[in-house]
């Protein structure tokens, strides 16, 4: 089957240039499932969505491209249905999944899509959610296309697409190598599975890492060949006669279970509703350098998120500054992506404080910000906090503050 995309079976968004549901083509289903697979198969394009057989959206370059083609039928897009969810299960991204899977409600999964580039065989992962009735009027789906092994970006690649500057990609290296550790913040599909993978590729290859997911989106880079990768496990009923997987892996079971394998550091996906405190004491442990993710809308706001998830799985009884503190103790610094005119960008780079007494809040002091106006990255400092300074002055590490801000400071 052909699957190069067809750059005309695409509108462009503006709604004048919208074509109506008599005016999009009927394709047979072999039809469109070959677009849909070309579309999967580009560089350019991280989303498909489709909210009816007539309504049929592609993600490319952030923006959503109405398409010209349709299913001819409901009954093609059931069968559609059917094939992602047969490619889930032979690809074991639908690891529990039974024959009655329609009575869910909503289904999620991972399939390998395989195709021929310049140097061979390429690989395009692909995640699928599928809402289903009674949850909506008819099949929702959701088809994110994750970034492969072969294209994962550097930090020097990052400065190349101007989602940052040359001062900010050694000053994230340097967190790096001197095992700060990071909270990455942004909203849906700003990156922050992107620049976490970039911050992998800067860990020194003697190092022991152990990355615990959700889901298999993370890759292991070739300079750590001492790293391991650790997946949830979600316990289901047992439906259509198959065998019952009753079995239950937390994010934080796996935390907990990290520990045991040694690591030197610990990388966390991202955080959703558990497995903040595991991280949080593994952390305290002397576990340092770790990485994590948070939906959140600025450094600031994630690090409170992550103390406002410890204090639901501790529970009542504890003061919300002891667990500030802690949290603020171990988190040294917060980078928070964004979507700017269409464009990936670091908004914001900062230095985690403290938790003010007086208001109760995270203070952060940012470093480098994402200016709107000039649409360029500004400094907002010229050093680190005294307390980081001496911190790094009794580890014996020398700041290369000319390489990290413009104009070094004077000391």
């Amino acid at each position: 089957m052909d699957v190069r995309p067809d750059v005309n079976a695409c509108s462009t968004p503006e709604a004048s240039s919208l074509p109506t549901p008599s005016e999009k083509e009927r394709l047979s289903f072999d039809g469109v499932v070959s677009l849909l697979d070309g579309f999967l198969c580009s560089e350019n394009v991280t989303e498909i969505v489709i909210n009816s057989p007539e309504a049929i959206f592609v993600k490319r370059d952030n923006l959503y491209h109405p398409a010209k083609f349709a299913f001819s039928s409901p009954g093609d897009y059931q069968q559609y249905l059917d094939l992602l969810v047969e490619r889930c299960k032979r690809s074991g991204g639908f690891p529990y999944v039974h024959s009655e899977w329609r009575i869910y409600g909503a289904v999620d999964g991972v399939f390998t899509l395989s195709y021929p580039g310049e140097k061979g065989e390429n690989q395009a992962r692909v995640r699928v959610h599928i809402a289903l009735p009674p949850l909506c009027d008819c099949p929702k789906v959701t088809l994110c296309r994750k970034r492969s092994r072969q294209h994962a970006l550097t930090l020097q690649d990052m400065v190349k697409q101007g989602a940052m500057n040359e001062y900010m990609a050694n000053l994230l290296e340097f967190c790096v190598l001197t095992h700060r550790n990071i909270v990455v913040s942004g909203g849906t599909g700003v990156g922050k599975t992107t620049l976490i993978q970039a911050l992998l590729g800067c860990i020194p290859p003697g190092e022991r890492v152990v990355i615990v997911e959700e889901e298999p989106e993370l890759d292991i880079p070739p300079n750590l060949p001492n790293a391991v990768s650790l997946l949830t496990v979600t316990g289901t009923p047992s439906l259509g006669g198959e065998q019952a997987h009753t079995s239950f892996f937390s994010l934080g079971d796996l935390v907990r279970q990290a520990l045991y394998m040694r690591p030197t550091r610990i990388i966390v996906g991202e955080i959703r509703t558990e497995g903040a405190l595991p991280l949080v004491d593994a952390l305290s442990t002397g576990h340092d350098g770790s990485i994590t993710s948070v939906h959140a809308p600025s450094p600031v706001r994630a690090v409170e998120r992550i103390i406002n998830l410890c204090l639901r799985e501790i529970g009542a009884g504890v003061d919300k500054s002891v667990i500030g503190d802690e949290v603020c103790r171990v988190v040294d610094f917060g980078v928070h992506l964004s979507i700017q005119d269409g464009c990936h960008v670091v908004e914001q780079i900062c230095e985690i404080e403290y938790l003010s007494a007086a208001f109760n809040r995270v203070t952060a002091q940012p470093l480098w910000r994402w200016d709107p106006t000039t649409r360029a990255h500004v400094h907002e400092a010229l050093r680190f906090s005294d307390y980081l300074e001496l911190r790094f002055r009794e580890l014996g590490v020398e700041i290369p503050y000319h390489k990290i801000f413009p104009v070094p400071p004077k000391i």
